[in-house]
């Protein structure tokens, strides 16, 4: 069964909702050690990168399935090249909380990859039987 993009964003805010209280209860209760201040914006932003890239492959979807593969590796690419211009800046600007910072940030692209990737398969099989 495919995900309207209505139920698409309740599991995306689920999870964003369980990520927050998640790495606030982490970072401020079990671990102060590695408390990182960014960390709420932090998920909002992989949040929303995530929408937008599941926005775009929709619409790939829709288009033109049989150009879905290429167009995914070069969003894909862009994604990740963006992810890394602004993990960079964040590490020239605050060098003292690289090692919480780059932590939090695998952890959330990594939640959030595996979480778009397994909507977008189960997605393209609803639309590949069409």
């Amino acid at each position: 069964m495919p995900f309207s993009l209505k139920s698409y964003l309740m599991y995306l805010l689920g999870m964003t909702l369980f990520v927050l209280a998640a790495g606030i209860l982490i970072t401020e209760r079990i671990f102060p050690a590695i408390y990182l201040p960014e960390l709420i914006p932090m998920v909002f932003f992989f949040a929303l990168a995530t929408l937008l890239f599941h926005l775009y492959l929709l619409r790939v979807i829709r288009q033109n399935l049989q150009r879905f593969t290429l167009r995914f590796m070069v969003a894909t690419g862009v994604k990740m090249l963006f992810y890394m211009i602004m993990a960079g800046l964040y590490l020239l600007l605050e060098p003292h909380r690289a090692i919480p910072f780059l932590l939090a940030f695998f952890l959330l692209y990594l939640l959030y990859t595996v979480f778009e990737i397994s909507i977008l398969i189960r997605t393209m099989r609803h639309n590949k039987g069409k």
